[in-house]
């Protein structure tokens, strides 16, 4: 997976419920069991998030080589009315 940094976000929105991220294809969606770079770490380390845990934002996921629109939960609200 390619690294992607906070400040390379390409925020398409975002409000104090959620983030809507464009996710570049060679990006994983999630670091998995070997804690591999991705995009909700970027997505973690720029906004945070209401749970303080990076898991808790995930709404839904893009394979590695995908790219498009993921949204996150930023609030523990959004995430029980999104998923």
């Amino acid at each position: 997976s390619k690294a992607i940094s906070p400040d390379d976000l390409e925020v398409i929105y975002e409000d104090e419920h959620i983030a809507v991220i464009n996710k570049p294809s060679g990006v994983l969606s999630v670091p998995g069991k070997e804690d591999n770079p991705s995009l909700n770490k970027a997505v973690f380390d720029r906004f945070g998030c209401e749970s303080n845990r990076m898991d808790k934002m995930v709404v839904h996921r893009l394979g590695m080589d995908t790219s498009g629109l993921i949204v996150f939960a930023l609030t523990d609200a959004a995430l029980r009315g999104l998923n």
